[in-house]
């Protein structure tokens, strides 16, 4: 089989039963916050910042009966990011039932390759808290630069600070790289829509002259692009003519050239440098959002009855239980099959990070109740808040909300310059996007993001810059 496609060297797996969800967390997303790719039955997420690092990967079992029987195409996709042993270590955890994290074997062994020595169960808690702190990396990152690519592009292609010409860009550019994975990833219907539906809406640009390149090197990096994005699945003739004769419009020293060659690049791009980091909020993703947790052991935090009213029959109740130092249970007494599309979160009080995410299921105990598990990371009951809520990706409260999203644009727009080469402009994001971390109440983040700015560099590995960070 070939080398899988998250390589790093440490992973931590979960088997969490009331949601029936496998999660392996890898590292915690730093400044810029995550950038997802979604998959078949799974959704990873890429540190932004330092996009060969995984955040975290969530994989939905079947609702009733094997959690370990997933369907073809989740396997299949599995297989590919984890190799076959760590997918079979993380099956396993749901078979033996487990409840608590453990590491998952080294990509290519049954051990892993790092210095610690201690078994798994025992090394998991230290593990947990080691993510959450600041100066602990586990291994060198692993996500291949391809799919690097994927998750950005997508990121790229929702960014609403961003042009419309780099939104459009961005979705073109996704196509591209998820062309360039294994089928078994199960990108096929994406690749058909981004091409089509990217082709579409850059033609439409051009047309009313909003496509305007600011130099010969994005113009030809751009001619590149669009010239590939024609001969994709999803692109039909007419759109692909269309297409090309858009790139000899921008580019026509290349215009007889089938492939991005020289003038873009290859997209496989090599390498540009960071260290590691904490995890993504509300506005940044509206899937499934958690985290592995540490230990604690501090008592159930305070509940948002103002949600509840707002999403709940009158007069129900709803009971929050920090059942154990990493743990929060939320449970609506006889609301089993009532709570379709409600979600349970746990917010930080001072910034509105969102922290944990779970959807309510019914519980095993009392099948009439509708509950909802969280993981939280290691941090006092007294600063976190428990909401209910059918929009996942809902901001916190309105101030604290809006300094987080300040802070995760700030560091989108370093991780941008920095691909970019642009060390100077880099350096000085940073030092913004420390400022406004530091704005919200996030000491973690802004540390980071000051420590890439006194570095002068972030990633040693991962993707070169985006046709459509030229673009902003």
């Amino acid at each position: 089989m070939p080398d899988p496609l998250l390589s790093d060297d440490q992973l931590v797996g979960e088997w969490d039963a009331d949601a029936r969800l496998h999660t392996v967390t890898g590292w915690v997303a730093g400044p810029a916050g995550s950038a997802g790719v979604d998959l078949p039955g799974a959704e990873l997420d890429i540190d932004v910042a330092e996009p060969t690092r995984t955040c975290q990967l969530l994989v939905e079992a079947p609702p009733a009966g094997d959690p370990a029987a997933l369907p073809e195409p989740t396997r299949a996709a599995l297989l590919r990011l984890l190799g076959a042993a760590r997918t079979a270590a993380l099956l396993e955890l749901a078979a033996a039932g487990a409840g608590h994290s453990a590491r998952l074997p080294g990509p290519a062994a049954a051990s892993p390759s790092d210095p610690f020595e201690e078994p798994a169960a025992a090394s998991a808690p230290h593990l947990r808290a080691a993510a959450y702190s600041s100066g602990r990396r586990f291994g060198p990152g692993g996500v291949a630069p391809r799919l690097a690519r994927l998750g950005l592009a997508r990121l790229g292609a929702t960014d609403d600070d961003a042009s419309e010409a780099a939104r459009v860009t961005a979705q073109l550019e996704a196509a591209v790289a998820a062309v360039d994975l294994p089928a078994d990833l199960g990108l096929a219907r994406a690749v058909a829509a981004d091409a089509r539906e990217g082709g579409e809406a850059i033609l439409s640009l051009a047309a009313v002259g909003e496509l305007d390149p600011s130099d010969a090197r994005t113009a030809a990096e751009l001619a590149a692009l669009l010239r590939r994005v024609a001969r994709l699945p999803g692109t039909g003739r007419r759109q692909a003519g269309a297409l090309n004769q858009l790139a000899a419009d921008l580019d026509p020293a290349t215009s007889d050239r089938g492939d991005l060659g020289e003038a873009a690049g290859d997209f496989d791009m090599a390498v540009s440098p960071i260290v590691s980091a904490p995890l993504a909020t509300p506005s940044e993703r509206s899937g499934l959002l958690r985290l592995t947790a540490a230990p604690s052991g501090l008592p159930a935090p305070e509940f948002d009855a103002a949600s509840a009213e707002r999403v709940l029959p009158a007069g129900t109740d709803a009971v929050v239980d920090r059942r154990s130092d990493n743990e929060i249970a939320v449970t609506l007494p006889g609301q089993a099959g009532l709570t379709d599309g409600l979600w349970a979160r746990v917010l930080r009080r001072a910034d509105g990070l969102l922290l944990a995410l779970a959807p309510f299921r019914a519980g095993d105990a009392h099948p009439a109740d509708a509950r909802a598990t969280l993981l939280i990371p290691a941090e006092p009951s007294a600063g976190l808040v428990v909401d209910v809520t059918v929009d996942p990706a809902a901001p916190a409260p309105a101030g604290a909300a809006r300094r987080v999203e300040r802070a995760l644009a700030a560091g989108r727009r370093a991780a941008r310059a920095q691909r970019l080469g642009d060390s100077a402009a880099a350096t000085r994001r940073w030092t913004e996007c420390a400022q406004a971390w530091a704005e919200a109440g996030d000491e973690r983040r802004s540390a980071l993001a000051a420590g890439f700015a006194q570095l002068g560099y972030v990633t040693r590995s991962g993707p070169d810059a985006l046709v459509s960070d030229r673009l902003w």
